[in-house]
């Protein structure tokens, strides 16, 4: 019988996949930090409740345009095209959003402050700059 920790643990390996674009980017040592997170009294119920309050009924129900219009601050949205979590389309959304500029990685998955670390930190140098 397996124990319940190497199952999380190997599901995390292969979750974590999914949120690059390039697989070489998920390290042991990232693997490793989410599964003792993942392990924290409180974690697992606190990742359901923010799954299902978020993507309760299997679709996404958390629309922030309508926040995003009332900041009176420009709004910077940084986006990877080849996101498989939360697809390119709702970044493109984004444009509709006065004073929002929307920054998309190509070649980039869901974590574009990972995949693309150099870059992203000098766009956002940049922006909190402006």
């Amino acid at each position: 019988m397996y124990n319940l920790a190497v199952l999380w643990y190997t599901f995390l390996c292969h979750i974590e996949l999914h949120f690059f674009a390039h697989s070489g980017l998920v390290q042991q040592a990232l693997v490793e930090q989410l599964y003792q997170q993942r392990i924290q009294p409180g974690a697992r119920e606190a990742l359901l409740a923010t799954t299902e309050a978020v993507f309760g009924g299997n679709r996404q129900s958390v629309d922030l345009r309508n926040t995003l219009v009332s900041l009176p601050k420009e709004v910077l949205v940084v986006w990877g095209n080849a996101d498989s979590v939360i697809p390119v389309a709702h970044a493109q959304k984004a444009r509709l959003v006065p004073k929002s500029k929307l920054k998309i990685f190509v070649g980039c998955g869901h974590c574009p402050h990972i995949e693309r670390a150099d870059a992203f930190n000098q766009l956002m140098t940049s922006f909190l700059g402006e």
